[in-house]
């Protein structure tokens, strides 16, 4: 390693070149840090604040799926007190519409009646039967749908 020298031919060297510069340069650092958690940016605060909102969120959110479940139900119920209602109604139907074909037939059999008349009444009672095989349906539908909402086992 050589350091400033003089040549023959008198020029100036400097002996000191660049891997020795990088060698010798040795970097040293000393670092302090501290960290005091009850000021680690206010993170905590923030964090239970985050949750405060997050367990009133989800109380309201509970109570408005109580409120939609007791909707449910309120209407499953009143649907199966409808139901119920149009099956008896389709039932007193069917016997006035049965009664009225009775009659019809007797008529139709005396020769007081047409055909068109006879058929009428017992197209009538037809529609009433098939009014009552639907209303009975629904309502057991609508049992099975409040049976359902009340944990009770469903069969056929």
């Amino acid at each position: 390693m050589l350091r400033d020298s003089e040549l023959p031919s008198g020029a100036y060297v400097d002996g000191y070149n660049s891997s020795d510069q990088l060698s010798n340069n040795i970097a040293r650092s000393l670092s302090l840090s501290l960290q005091i958690p009850i000021f680690n940016g206010y993170q905590a605060r923030s964090n239970v604040q985050r949750s405060a909102i997050a367990n009133q969120q989800a109380s309201i959110n509970l109570k408005d799926t109580e409120n939609q479940l007791r909707q449910l139900v309120e209407t499953a119920y009143n649907d199966a007190v409808a139901s119920s209602k149009t099956y008896q109604s389709a039932i007193k139907q069917v016997n006035a519409r049965e009664e009225a074909f009775r009659m019809s037939k007797q008529r139709f059999d005396n020769g007081a009646v047409n055909y068109v008349d006879y058929q009428t009444a017992e197209n009538a009672l037809f529609q009433a039967k098939s009014d009552l095989v639907r209303a009975k349906y629904d309502y057991i539908f609508k049992r099975k749908v409040l049976d359902f909402y009340q944990g009770k086992p469903i069969d056929y």
